[in-house]
């Protein structure tokens, strides 16, 4: 930024000079030697919405997207006299980047926000009703990519491959292949890791019907509505208030135990501990965490206080869903 010493005095023809030379270099789509003007303008401190807009367009044309989103952003976010002529160059370039769930959330905040005149009002609700369909359109086109990228990897048995295009679909709707993860769902041959994933993608995206998931042996019906997240879990809310003395003695080890339960339970998901089994697993995993982090004296003042509760077939759970998670995801 300059200082009072080094600015320069800027005349008015230089000035109007300078204005006429850069919108005549717009106007002939010479967009580099416009915005070389412009910016020239702007460092000597000379604003004005002609300029800046003619900087914004000058930057679409040149490809320089993310500065002119950038720019836009600060001048829609001073809400002064020219925001809606601000606005309407801001949802016009991301429309043209197709950043259709942006541009929606800005017209919906300034629908919420401000009487919006016309004719910009309309053009704002077409603009929006033309990209809700767009979205649709792309987000249909994405998670049919993913479903087929899906097959092929279910194809080669790759389960590492399988999971990550199963979370980066969280956000796309499932509801089109449903009958192709139901049958995942129920077949041996998919890992309990990515059966997790399928569940969390129907849960997020609360689709509401019953489905089928076979895991370890064992075979339940759940609606994914329904569901809630590993860490939302009553369970896994349950289990961690059984441990919580340990938060307040050992925030370290606390820390530990928390990954060992997310990792157990993430394996078993959406199968669940019984009520009746949940001071067991609290107690298993407390051994567990005190044996990994070699505390020898906690490590047998938890086995004092487990008594003569059986552990063993869950301490053996719990470190097979350990290998089991970590077989697939990186952390």
């Amino acid at each position: 930024m300059n200082t009072k010493q080094d600015k320069v005095i800027i005349f008015p023809k230089w000035k109007d000079a300078l204005e006429e030379e850069s919108l005549q270099a717009l106007k002939e789509k010479r967009y580099e030697d416009a915005l070389k003007k412009l910016n020239e303008l702007i460092d000597h401190e000379i604003y004005s919405h002609e300029i800046f807009a003619g900087k914004i367009i000058c930057l679409m044309e040149l490809g320089e997207t993310d500065e002119a989103e950038a720019l836009c952003r600060h001048l829609v976010s001073l809400e002064d006299e020219y925001f809606f002529e601000y606005l309407h160059i801001y949802v016009t370039l991301l429309f043209q980047m197709s950043e259709y769930e942006q541009l929606l959330e800005i017209i919906d905040d300034v629908f919420a926000r401000k009487t919006v005149p016309e004719p910009m009002n309309s053009q704002l609700e077409q603009l929006a009703e033309m990209s809700r369909k767009l979205l649709q359109d792309k987000m249909e086109e994405e998670a049919n990519d993913h479903i087929n990228e899906l097959s092929k990897a279910v194809k080669q048995g790759d389960p590492l491959r399988q999971w990550r295009i199963l979370v980066q679909s969280a956000n796309l709707k499932p509801a089109p292949y449903l009958r192709y993860l139901k049958q995942l769902l129920k077949d041996d041959r998919i890992d309990s890791v990515v059966k997790t994933a399928i569940m969390e993608w129907l849960a997020e995206q609360e689709v509401d019907t019953e489905v089928v998931i076979k895991k370890a042996g064992s075979e339940i019906s759940v609606n994914p509505a329904d569901l809630k997240s590993v860490e939302d879990h009553p369970v896994t809310k349950q289990i961690k208030v059984l441990l919580r003395e340990v938060e307040q003695d050992n925030p370290t080890l606390y820390q530990l135990l928390e990954k060992l339960l997310y990792r157990y339970l993430y394996v078993k998901y959406p199968f669940m501990p019984a009520e009746g089994e949940l001071i067991a697993v609290s107690h298993a995993i407390k051994i567990m965490g005190a044996k990994y982090l070699q505390l020898e004296e906690l490590y047998h003042t938890y086995k004092k206080q487990a008594g003569n509760v059986e552990l063993d077939t869950y301490m053996e759970e719990i470190a097979q869903n350990e290998k089991s998670y970590f077989s697939i995801i990186e952390e």
